[in-house]
């Protein structure tokens, strides 16, 4: 037998012998709340079979009474309101003493989607930490990022009165690999002389003879050389050397194979250290 407090239209309590070890709070004759013999909760089921069970879905609110988070009938899980963003996030390291959490967020899921230790701020997308996090795992992906950079050039290493009429340069990196394009146009080469050199890329590039890779300039102009520039990285750096080949030979570019003018569009194609 089912002890029972009963809220019903001429309101009451009836209790009768609990034979049955279940413990029911009714509305209308119907269960709003039961505890079995097991001390399994149901909240609209007469009969749960875990811990907690809620049917209908559960909602649960902050203190300005706004759904913050809700388990629908569905099953499908919701964080904030129509107005107001909320976060869902899984941690590690979390601390068991008390609020508020002291973890690491690993995984934040909110309005403007998926970040992996990082919080999506625009957009819709997957956010990657601004540094990244090195994984051992050939199979991981583990970062993404898009930005501009600017280049320049140097001659030994200087660029005393040296000026420019554009550059600019964008570049997008998916795990280690780097794809850095550019536009660089000369107003003036300016008194620095020796080797010449390419500067300003976006990421460190590694130590790897095989993982530089670099690549020819697209598209060049107003250079003292009528054959093809080659841009070779330099190791564990953000610079590349010019060069330029000639019957099979490579040689190094300096200030002499530049004009005022020189202009150069391409892209960078290497691994990260």
């Amino acid at each position: 037998m089912v002890a029972s407090i009963n809220a019903s239209t001429s309101a009451g309590v009836v209790t009768t012998a609990d034979t049955s070890g279940i413990l029911q709070l009714q509305t209308a004759s119907t269960a709003a709340l039961t505890i079995d013999a097991s001390q399994n909760v149901g909240i609209g089921t007469a009969s749960p079979d875990l811990k907690l069970s809620v049917a209908g879905g559960m909602n649960l609110r902050n203190s300005s009474r706004a759904g913050a988070f809700e388990i629908d009938s569905s099953g499908n899980l919701w964080a904030g309101t129509a107005t107001t963003a909320g976060n869902i996030y899984l941690e590690t390291g979390h601390s068991t003493t008390g609020l508020p959490s002291t973890g690491t967020a690993r995984v934040t899921v909110n309005q403007y989607g998926l970040g992996l230790g990082a919080t999506p701020s625009s957009g819709t997308g997957i956010t990657f930490p601004a540094t990244t996090n090195v994984s051992s795992d050939a199979n991981t992906l583990d970062d993404y990022e898009e930005g501009t950079w600017t280049p320049a050039f140097a001659f030994g290493g200087g660029t005393t009165g040296m000026t420019y009429s554009s550059r600019a340069g964008k570049y997008t990196k998916i795990g280690n690999m780097v794809y850095a394009g550019f536009t660089i146009s000369l107003s003036a080469k300016g008194s620095s002389t020796g080797a010449a050199t390419f500067t300003g890329l976006p990421f460190t590039s590694s130590v790897a003879q095989e993982s530089r890779m670099g690549t020819c300039a697209s598209y060049y102009s107003n250079f003292n050389t009528a054959f093809g520039i080659l841009l070779f990285m330099e190791a564990s750096n953000t610079t590349s050397n010019l060069r330029y080949m000639s019957a099979g030979t490579v040689t190094d570019m300096n200030d002499t194979h530049f004009q005022n003018a020189s202009s150069m569009y391409g892209v960078f194609i290497y691994q990260a250290a």
